[in-house]
């Protein structure tokens, strides 16, 4: 299980779950399904600091395909927040002001589709 909500309170994760992922999956992910599948999955998984977003691939659209999921593509081109709002989440977590980007162009597909790497827009 993961998730802010997780990240901020994973003992009250932990009572409804096997394992629990603190902060960001990335790069955690290989380790914790290898030790699944070894039956030594261990309760807690986390990074030390926050990994980098560099390496992150371009989103694979095709799996929302006849899935009617959302009427719109999200892409996420960075993490945190630059404010430091007293009542967020992200803020109190991963302190403010903190922005990390992924540092890829973004543009639109011509004809109004979701976005893909690479170009200007």
């Amino acid at each position: 299980m993961g998730g802010i909500h997780v990240s901020m309170m994973p003992e009250e994760a932990l009572a409804h779950c096997d394992a629990v992922v603190i902060g960001e999956a990335e790069g955690l992910w290989p380790r914790l399904l290898a030790e699944f599948r070894q039956g030594r999955m261990q309760r807690f998984y986390r990074h030390d600091g926050f990994p980098p977003l560099t390496h992150l691939g371009s989103p694979n659209w095709s799996l929302y395909d006849g899935k009617r999921y959302l009427p719109f593509h999200c892409v996420e081109t960075s993490r945190g927040c630059p404010h430091g709002c007293e009542f967020c989440s992200v803020t109190n977590y991963f302190g403010a002001p903190t922005v990390r980007a992924r540092r890829q162009r973004w543009r639109r597909r011509s004809g109004g589709s979701a976005p893909s790497r690479g170009g200007s827009s």
